[in-house]
Parts: structure tokens; sequence; C-alpha cells
């Protein structure tokens, strides 16, 4: 009977999944109509007035905002809830593939990245990878006009079983005392100014979620104006493990 619950709740994972796929591009094909027609108008009619550009380019912004928002709920969707495939993961290497991603936007921006030794430890290596990239974007993105990004990623240990993963920006920062906002889905803390930073407000939630999933945790540590320090903790070895005393530390 437990077996065929298992399976049971395997097959209906799987058929969540399918229509999250299914339903992402039903619903991103009228998104992209509007933002190619949005281009359009505006790239080939010099007959707008101030007034009707600015709503063009509103009706495209919140097109792209409502995009990015299908994405982020997909890619939640798709990470696996049960039967984790957990291996020894290079952080560092991990780290580093993630930033060559956006290396010409940092260098564009005049930016500075440092990457210090981060441990191997035992994890879902596509977790990983999604966990510093939306680290790495959340840093690069929230800057203000015309700044620099300054962003230092390093490990330190946390326990005998654990390490913390360190993300430190000098971006605009925000007000600690609503720091667990931040990973609440769609929660956003910048403020009136809001549309001058593209995003899903899904990715430290996604953050969080991927902490959890590996028996670990996010915080925060910020001050308006004083950048921001995202700290991820997780266990070296997941419970269970084979590799258990084999996996290199920091």
């Amino acid at each position: 009977a437990l077996q065929q619950y298992a399976s049971k709740l395997e097959r209906a994972n799987r058929d969540l999944q399918n229509f999250a796929l299914a339903a992402s591009h039903d619903l991103q094909e009228p998104l992209r109509k509007i933002e190619a027609f949005g281009e359009a108008v505006l790239q080939g009619s010099a007959a707008l007035d101030a007034k009707q550009h600015d709503r063009i380019l509103r009706m495209r912004r919140s097109a792209q905002q409502m995009r990015l928002m299908i994405n982020s709920l997909l890619q939640l969707s798709l990470l696996p809830v049960e039967n984790q495939t957990f291996q020894p993961v290079d952080l560092r290497q991990t780290a580093d593939r993630v930033l060559s991603e956006y290396e010409e936007q940092i260098c564009q921006a005049g930016g500075e990245v440092v990457l210090e030794d981060l441990p191997e430890i035992e994890a879902d290596p596509l977790q990983m990878r999604l966990l510093f990239q939306h680290l790495v974007d959340n840093a690069l993105k929230f800057q203000p006009p015309g700044g620099k990004p300054r962003i230092k990623i390093y490990a330190r240990q946390s326990t005998p079983d654990s390490v913390q993963i360190v993300v430190e920006d000098n971006g605009i920062g925000f007000d600690e005392r609503y720091a667990q906002n931040l990973f609440e889905p769609f929660k956003r803390l910048v403020g009136k100014n809001q549309s001058e930073y593209n995003g899903s407000g899904m990715g430290l939630a996604v953050c969080r979620w991927i902490a959890e999933r590996h028996g670990g945790d996010i915080t925060a540590r910020s001050q308006p104006g004083q950048g921001a320090t995202f700290i991820v903790t997780l266990p070296i070895h997941q419970p269970g493990s084979a590799s258990q005393g084999r996996t290199r530390a920091v």
C-alpha cells in the first residue's frame, strides 16, 4: 500500500510539472506578442506624443514583469519536492561558472567580484547553481544609479557539520526589520522606486526553498544605503550519506 501511494504521488508530481510547462508556454505566448507589438509601435511611429509613448513603455514593462514572474514560478514548480539526488558539489566551481555568465554585465558596470575558496558539500548540483544565480543577480540588480557593484563571496564554518556561504554586496540595502519579508514570494523592499529594478520578487524565495530542502536556511543583514549580506547555512553532508566523512569542508 505504501509503495502504491508513493507511486501515485510521484505520478501526480510529474503531471503537475507537465501542467506547469504547458501553462507557462500558453501564458508566455501572448506576453511575447504584447512585447513585440509594443516594440514595433515604438520603432515604427514618429507620431506618438510623449504621453502615448510613455503608456506603451509601461505596457511593455508590465508584460516583461509578468513573463519574469511566470518563469520564476515555473522554475520553482520544477524543483523536486521528494527523492532529491544529492552528490558532492564543489561550490567554488559552481559559483565560478555562474559568475562567468555575468562577466559582461559586471565589466560594463565597472564592477568587481571577489570569490574566495568555497567548500565541497553534498547537495543537488542544479539547485546550488540556481542558488548562486539568484544571489549574484540580486547583488547586481539592486545598485544605486551609476553604482559600481562590489560583490564578495566566501565561506565560513558554522558548526562541525555545516558551513555558511556568505554573499556581500554594496547595493542599496534595506531596513533589516523587514529582512524576513525578502524571502516571501513576490515581496520586494525597494519602496516607491520599484520600477527602477526589474525582477519578479521570486529569486530570494527560491533561495530559501533550496536552502530548506537541503536542511539549511538563509538570512540577511543590511542597512539602507549600506549594501546587504546574505548568509546561506547548509549541512556538509545529507542524512544517511554514504560519503559522510569524505566531503571537503572549509
